[in-house]
């Protein structure tokens, strides 16, 4: 089974140390004066030096370009600062952009009264990127044009349909989930390997992470399992430990390990990794950014769902 390097992605949350397309500014834009000149849209990112929120930059600034228009791009150190994350929206809002990105990861309810007060002072906003925990619902009434992300059960239907490709003998499989957070994961391979033929479906449950950790839930699973031909790992870290766990159980090269969202690291020792499209997720975030100031659409009641097609990276 190939092995094969590759730079993938992980994402967080937003905001403070401008940056446009022409180039970096270092300070913000002067709200209360209106001196400082400043381009027709702003984007508010995490500066965590993580690749995918850099793939999300340059998707955003290749749209902004293709279109004729400019962005102004923020960075912020502390995603957690709130009164930090307040100011810079109502200063974007003062200034006058014409709409807002937001990318979002690790989003909680203290972002949501910042941004609603944001929209309500006439900006469109558009939040962008791959959430975790965060319920979105919480911002559908609160002036969100629109939100860009994956559709994470067609990552897990994706990943179980490649194995289902390289498993034509058929065969035993497993789904190795990191929490319940993968459920949807989980549930798209499901759906696949249920529907496959020739292919067992081991039963498989998100972890109690106090009872055990992923590489001895992995390692346990092979073990009792001599016929198992592939693992599809919902998470970078859930394919980390499978591999770790098949090269300890002597089974290393013998199964096949597909991964989802892998780092480099992870996906050097997989065959396969489900690579999210960062960069088209930043640059339909700001064709719904440019829609929202230049059509004159009203805000939805809710906003519509963009998703960003997956790929199989080998």
């Amino acid at each position: 089974m190939k092995r094969r390097g590759y730079a993938a992605f992980s994402v967080a949350i937003l905001f403070c140390t401008l940056v446009s397309v022409c180039g970096c500014k270092s300070t913000s834009p002067n709200v209360r004066e209106g001196t400082q000149p400043h381009a027709a849209y702003a984007v508010l990112l995490p500066s965590n030096g993580d690749k995918a929120v850099e793939r999300m930059r340059a998707g955003v600034e290749a749209e902004a370009a293709r279109q004729g228009s400019t962005v102004d791009i923020f960075y912020t150190n502390n995603p957690k600062d709130s009164d930090s994350l307040r100011e810079l929206l109502e200063s974007c809002a003062e200034q006058g952009y014409s709409a807002l990105g937001i990318a979002l990861s690790f989003a909680d309810a203290d972002s949501e009264e910042s941004v609603s007060a944001a929209a309500k002072q006439g900006m469109p906003i558009v939040l962008f990127g791959v959430p975790t925990d965060f319920t979105r619902s919480e911002m559908h009434d609160d002036g969100v044009f629109a939100v860009v992300t994956v559709d994470a059960v067609k990552l897990g239907e994706l990943g179980a349909n490649y194995i289902v490709s390289k498993c034509t003998a058929g065969g035993t499989v497993a789904i190795l989930a990191e929490s319940v957070a993968d459920a949807p994961q989980q549930q798209g391979a499901e759906s696949v390997f249920r529907a496959a033929t020739g292919l067992q479906l081991l039963e498989s449950v998100p972890p109690d992470n106090a009872s055990s950790t992923l590489q001895t839930r992995a390692e346990q699973l092979i073990r009792a399992n001599p016929k198992l031909t592939a693992i599809y790992c919902c998470s970078n870290r859930a394919s980390l430990e499978a591999s770790r766990a098949a090269k300890n159980e002597g089974k290393d090269g013998e199964l096949w390990i597909v991964g989802t969202d892998c780092t480099e690291s992870a996906h050097k020792q997989n065959d396969a990794t489900v690579a999210i499209d960062y960069q088209e997720i930043g640059a339909e975030a700001f064709r719904k950014m440019y829609e929202a100031a230049t059509c004159g659409t009203a805000l939805p009641a809710e906003p519509a769902t963009v998703y960003a097609e997956p790929y199989i990276l080998q």
